[in-house]
């Protein structure tokens, strides 16, 4: 687990896995993977098959982020041995035979030589770069680790006036970890309202909901936004960009009042959403794609591809649709992705990366430095060792020498 080709092996491999899961849309984001379906059907069908659109709970994935662990404890164990042997290694002067700063002075053109051979050892702290830095690395891929077994994620298309309630029922899309149970709310939580900015070009600037949390009592709103997430009993809550119209209908028939939620797709600057209903039927709405909620949609009502009605709906509007049924146009909310994650080993991945980061700072900060000032064959030997950056310690030997300079 220890040899150089194993190690670069594993680390390529999470490499490129990560590249995939950069690249293909993953779960639990149905929608995106439905996309990427829709677009590349050919390309689709074969990383369905490698179930590479679930790539990080696969176990294979796991196989491999725990054979890596195992070569970094591998690399722990020699390196904590190393650190440890050195720290209590003592100098002798036989370790400065090869020291890139030595002179050795004329006994009586020196002051007077040290009665035993002066020898220091400065910045051992160094010593510990390495195996700390590995320390980090290690804490973070059990970290990585304990994620694939216990972590938890949910997405749902959520409409202004929306309440998810507590609950694993409340989601479209879930996944877990192997050893995780699906997410679920402590409370339910209502949606109301979605806001969207945008800059003086129309690129999208910022996607806000406020959110009410149920028993926070009256006024308790909070917000939501991409990259200010909400913490809720250690479910985190956030959004993405991705949001839109959408409109609550009531399909009305012999068989009753059948309510759906239609989601309207922005497709060439025109948002669009459409719906079957009985008798071969096809209901068709359009709107424009401004961000101010619109007065009305215009509907088309289709049967085998032959348009038989046109009409403007307003939210409240009935358009009959022939056979015995109605479509009624209730609301035009608008519409938020919204998800939540549940990842217990957060705490761990950060301690990991702390770790890490204080071993860079001992790595290349902290510099062992040893010095020697002793007799041998009858001239007095001043000599310096650094470990690394050796020139930069040029100066330095330079003042220790005129110390001994008579």
């Amino acid at each position: 687990m220890r040899r150089p080709v194993v190690i670069v092996s594993e680390v390529s491999a999470i490499g490129l896995a990560c590249a995939l899961v950069a690249a293909l849309p993953q779960e639990p984001d149905a929608a995106a993977v439905e996309r990427f379906a829709a677009e590349q059907p050919g390309l689709a069908r074969f990383t369905s098959a490698l179930g590479l659109h679930d790539l990080i709970t696969s176990p294979w994935f796991l196989v491999l982020v725990f054979s890596a662990f195992c070569s970094l404890l591998a690399v722990q164990v020699d390196q904590w041995r190393r650190a440890r042997r050195l720290w209590g290694e003592s100098l002798t002067p036989m370790a400065f035979a090869r020291a890139p700063f030595r002179r050795e002075l004329a006994l009586e053109a020196s002051k007077a030589p040290p009665a035993a051979p002066r020898l220091v050892r400065g910045g051992r702290l160094a010593l510990l770069g390495s195996p700390v830095f590995h320390l980090g690395l290690a804490t973070v891929a059990v970290a990585g680790l304990l994620r694939l077994l216990f972590f938890q994620d949910a997405a749902v298309r959520a409409f202004e006036g929306m309440t998810l309630e507590a609950g694993p029922g409340a989601w479209d899309a879930r996944r877990s970890g192997w050893l995780a149970p699906p997410l679920a709310l402590a409370k339910a939580v209502r949606l109301e309202e979605v806001s969207v900015t945008r800059y003086q070009s129309g690129m999208l600037r910022q996607v806000t909901a406020r959110v009410a949390i149920e028993g926070g009592g009256a006024g308790d709103s909070r917000e939501v936004a991409v990259n200010s997430p909400l913490e809720l009993a250690g479910v985190r809550l956030y959004v993405n960009s991705v949001h839109g119209l959408s409109a609550l209908v009531e399909l009305q028939g012999p068989d009753g009042v059948q309510p759906r939620t239609l989601f309207f797709e922005t497709v060439d600057q025109v948002a669009r959403a459409r719906t079957r209903t009985g008798g071969g039927r096809e209901v068709r709405l359009r709107a424009g794609v401004a961000e101010a909620q619109p007065e009305a949609v215009d509907v088309r009502v289709l049967k085998d591809d032959v348009l038989l009605s046109v009409a403007s709906l307003r939210p409240g509007g009935v358009l009959p649709l022939g056979g015995g049924e109605s479509l009624k146009l209730v609301a035009l909310p608008f519409w938020v992705d919204l998800r939540a994650s549940h990842d217990p080993s957060r705490p761990l991945f950060f301690a990991g990366i702390a770790t890490g980061i204080l071993g860079v700072i001992l790595l290349f900060g902290v510099v062992r430095v040893d010095t020697g000032v002793f007799v041998e064959g009858g001239k007095l030997v001043v000599a310096l060792r650094a470990q690394r950056f050796t020139p930069l310690f040029a100066e330095r030997f330079e003042r220790l020498c005129q110390e001994w300079e008579r």
